[in-house]
């Protein structure tokens, strides 16, 4: 039995990065630690995703979101 404060539900995990190999690498070693991941390649859609909610963890190309509208 897991203990009381450990959360056992599949992290979501949102992924903002448009270079392929490195979103490839970054998804692959999620998976391997059984965590979901959502990947987009434009900020403007991680932004819009991070506020309609549902993810544990966010990781972001911040170079990406220095073009990004505020």
């Amino acid at each position: 039995m897991p203990h009381p404060n450990v959360n056992t539900m599949t992290p979501s995990i949102l992924l903002v990065e448009d270079d392929r190999l490195i979103a490839d690498n970054v998804i692959l070693a999620l998976a391997r630690e059984n965590m979901n991941c959502r990947h987009v390649t434009l900020a403007a859609e991680g932004l819009a995703l991070l506020a309609a909610g549902g993810f544990d963890l966010a990781i972001l190309d911040v170079t990406g979101f220095r073009h990004a509208p505020e």
